[in-house]
This record gives structure tokens, C-alpha cells and sequence, in this order.
């Protein structure tokens, strides 16, 4: 047979034209061979060598791929697309310095080049250098902003930087050039959610999710969501089902066992933490959330041992403190908790939980006045909480100084009108006032209360369990 030789005429544009077509195709390595041909016909040709390059890159032969790019910028050291081919074999390879040098003389010969703002704006988001990585996206997107990645990688820039509200700009342009796109649905979230806008950000997670039901970063987001909008039902059915994708997940069994405890399902929610951390014996919130489900099953001892294992884990954690306090307090250990308490304060004063903790210890070994001021400092840092100011005039009760707790039970009731304690305590109240046409108008209301409770057979409803592991009122 005849010796087979290049078909004749063969010139370097037809080589050029058809190693393009097959790069288009994917089928890469036919692709390589033409671009070899060309640069064989022509040497210096700038072209023939990114095409020889691209190919060689896309088949991550990484050595040939970056002598290619070499040789086309040395072929034509002005073609700004060239030296933005280099910096990705650059970077590939681990030459960062000289890949950003690369794409600095891309940009620098055509700032008009939208991939080399794009590939500058990649490489600083690699570095983390934030700031810069959104400055290029701007460039790239302000001239061509009918491209969806960069629009994606700038909200992701975005959100680094805190800048919620162009992040949500920069997702949602993204999804108007493309509604299929998971990860902008998931910056839309993450922002909406950083807006305080829970419920659209809800949405946007299950807009994701829809896409891709196994997206287990769709469903961490759509959990915390759900969490901000207090729906706990929502958040457990939202975790059971994202446990059928990752039965591994740290994360996803703790807020199952968080869902749970805000339930009043206790024992069940004391079997999800142990499942957190059995995954992670080093989560310290899970140990923290495990010690408080045990306080609220009334297992003290073991709450204790709990509460010693996140201090164990990380010592500066002031809650921590506040939880062995509970603990021994609630085990007859006055003096240690007092000293775990304020232990806790010297870590941190700001956290109102810790002190909670110190009133709800103070008042446990009957000293009201300096329990009541304990939970004014606790109120100073978490107005809302009801059972506290329940709780501070529980303390002014003892101490009658009535006008004063009054006053807090009024509070609590303002929170929580529908808590039959509080109105009780202020019934109490208002006999040592001698104020009995106000007490009759709490007695009408005790009443009615007291129907529905009966008739939602909860006998446990008017002494709320709350997070420090005490009671609402006396």
C-alpha cells in the first residue's frame, strides 16, 4: 500500500479552522493533533499555538499546555487573550506570582478584554483578596454583562465583603440570565437572610432545592432560615428530609435536635445531639445543646458532666460557664455555681443568658436583691425575654417591694399574655396592693386561661422551660 501522507495543500487557516470545530465538539485529542500540524507549517504562528494550547490544556496535559501559551506570547507578546491563556496554565501548575503577573499584562494591553477581568477577578477570590476580586468582576461585567459566572462569583465576593444588599443585586442579575442556576439561588438566600428577610430567604433555599434536592448547602441555608421565622416544625421536617441526602451531617442533626427542644420533645432531641456528637466529638455546641436537653429531661448530673465537656473543649466559652452553674445549682451546689456564674462574666459580660443564669442562682440561695439586679442586667441586654421579668419580680415579691414587681409581671404579661403564671403572680400582687378591683379583672382573665388550657389538655403551658433550665414564675 501507498504511504499515507497530509492530505495536499493542507494550510495552516483550514488546520486552525478545523482543530476549532473539534474543540467545540470536545473531542480534544483530534483536536491537539491538527494544532500540532499547524504549528509544525508555521512556527511562529500565535494562534496555532493557544489553539495547541487549549486543546493540551482541556486534556490536562498541564507541562504542554503551559509551553503552548509560552510560545504563543512569545509568537505575539501584544495579544492581550494570549497572555490571559497563560495565567491559566499558570495558576494550574502553582506559579501564582507569575500567573498574576500574566493577567495584569493581559488586562493592562485590552482593558476592553472581559475573560482576563474575569480571570484576574478568579484569581483574587482564590487569594482571598476580596476587595480587589470585586473590582475585576466589575470590570469584566460592565463589558459584557450577559456572562452568568461572573455574576455568580460576584455575589460570592459580595458576601465576603458584607455587602448583602449588592449581593442580592448581583445573584438576581445572574438568575435573570439564568433562573436554572442553583448557586445564584443560594446567594439570594444567603443575602436576603443577612437583610433579616427570613422569608424570602426561605424561598430562594427552596428555589435551589427544587433544582437540586441534594444540595446539602440549599438545605443548611434553608434550615437556618426556617429557624430566624421560628417555624420549628418546618425546620424539623426540612432536617429529617435532608438527613435522607447525608446521614453525616453534623450540622443538620444538631438543629434537628434544636427543633426538637423548642418542641418540648426532649428525649428525642437529646438522641439527635448524641448523633451530632458521635459525628464530631469536638463540636462544642453539640456538647452544649446535649447538656441542655438533658437539664430539661432533669438528668442534672449528666447535664453537668455535659456542660464540663464544652469548657473542656473550649474554656472561654462564657455560656458554658453559665450552663455548669445551672447545673449545680439545680443539684443543691449553691457556692460552686456562684463561682461558675461569675466566672462565666469575667469571660463575658455582654451575653444576657449568663446572666440569667447568675439571678436564677442568686435567687435559688434567697438572695432576691442581688438576683433581681442579675436579671435588670440580664433585661438591659435581652429586653424580650419574658420569664425574666417574671422572674425579677418573683425576686421583688420576696423582698416586697410590690409596686416594683408589679411592674416586671406587667412586662411579662406584655410579652406573653397568654402565660396564666405571670397574670397569677400579678394576682398575688395585687392582694398585698389591696387593689381587688384590679384583682377581679385578672381573675376573669385567670378564668379564661384556664378553659384553654383544659380545653388543649396542656397542663405544663403555664411554666415555660427556658433555655437557662428554669421555670417562668412562682
Amino acid at each position: 500500500m501507498p504511504e499515507q501522507t497530509d492530505p495536499p495543500n493542507e494550510t495552516v487557516k483550514d488546520l486552525l479552522d478545523q482543530g476549532v470545530t473539534l474543540l467545540d465538539q470536545k473531542r480534544d485529542a483530534e483536536a491537539l493533533l491538527l494544532f500540532e500540524r499547524a504549528t509544525q507549517l508555521d512556527a511562529s504562528n500565535a494562534i496555532a499555538w493557544t489553539g495547541l494550547g487549549a486543546a493540551a490544556y482541556k486534556l490536562r496535559h498541564n507541562d504542554d499546555a503551559l509551553a503552548a501559551f509560552e510560545r504563543a506570547v512569545d509568537c505575539d507578546p501584544a495579544m492581550a487573550s494570549g497572555w490571559s491563556n497563560l495565567y491559566t496554565a499558570l495558576w494550574r501548575v502553582g506559579r501564582t506570582d507569575e500567573a498574576l503577573e500574566a493577567i495584569a499584562r493581559a488586562t493592562t494591553l485590552d482593558p476592553t478584554l472581559a475573560a482576563a477581568w474575569t480571570n484576574q477577578g478568579n484569581a483574587y477570590l482564590a487569594l482571598h483578596r476580596y476587595a480587589e476580586a470585586t473590582l475585576a468582576y466589575e470590570h469584566a461585567l460592565a463589558l459584557d454583562p450577559t456572562r452568568r459566572d461572573p455574576w455568580d462569583w460576584q455575589a460570592w465576593v459580595l458576601g465576603h465583603l458584607k455587602r448583602y444588599d449588592d449581593m442580592l443585586h448581583a445573584s438576581m442579575r445572574a438568575l435573570e440570565l439564568d433562573a436554572m442556576d442553583i448557586s445564584a439561588w443560594k446567594y439570594k438566600g444567603e443575602a436576603l437572610e443577612a437583610l433579616r428577610r427570613s422569608d424570602e430567604a426561605v424561598v430562594a433555599y427552596q428555589q435551589a432545592l427544587s433544582l437540586k434536592s441534594t444540595d446539602m448547602t440549599a438545605w443548611r441555608g434553608l434550615i437556618y432560615s426556617l429557624v430566624k421565622v421560628g417555624q420549628y416544625q418546618d425546620v424539623l421536617d426540612a432536617c429529617e428530609r435532608a438527613l435522607t441526602h447525608d446521614l453525616g451531617d453534623t450540622y443538620i442533626w444538631k438543629h434537628t435536635g434544636s427543633a426538637l427542644y423548642h418542641l418540648k420533645r426532649y428525649e428525642e432531641s437529646l438522641q439527635a445531639y448524641e448523633q451530632a456528637t458521635t459525628r464530631d466529638p469536638d463540636d462544642a455546641i453539640a456538647w452544649q445543646n446535649q447538656g441542655r436537653a438533658l437539664a430539661a429531661l432533669k438528668r442534672y448530673d449528666e447535664a453537668l458532666a455535659a456542660s464540663e465537656r464544652v469548657i473542656a473543649l473550649e474554656p472561654q466559652l462564657a455560656t458554658a460557664w453559665g450552663d455548669k452553674a445551672s447545673a449545680l445549682s439545680e443539684l443543691g451546689r449553691g457556692r460552686e455555681a456562684l463561682r461558675a456564674v461569675a466566672y462565666g462574666l469575667t469571660l463575658d459580660e455582654t451575653q444576657a443568658s449568663v446572666w440569667r443564669v447568675m439571678g436564677n442562682v442568686l435567687f435559688g440561695m434567697k438572695r432576691y436583691a442581688e438576683a433581681a439586679g442579675a436579671y435588670s442586667a440580664a433585661l438591659d441586654r435581652d429586653p424580650a425575654a419574658a420569664w425574666v421579668w417574671a422572674r425579677k419580680g418573683d425576686a421583688l415579691y420576696w423582698l416586697r417591694r410590690n409596686i416594683e414587681a408589679l411592674a416586671a409581671y406587667e412586662q411579662a404579661i406584655a410579652r406573653e399574655p397568654e402565660n396564666a403564671t405571670y397574670w397569677e403572680a400579678k394576682g398575688h400582687t395585687l392582694i398585698r396592693l389591696w387593689r381587688f378591683r384590679a384583682l377581679w379583672k385578672v381573675a376573669a382573665r385567670l378564668l379564661e386561661l384556664r378553659k384553654v388550657q383544659q380545653a388543649q389538655a396542656s397542663s405544663g403551658a403555664s411554666a415555660a422551660t427556658h433555655e437557662d433550665g428554669q421555670r417562668g414564675s412562682r
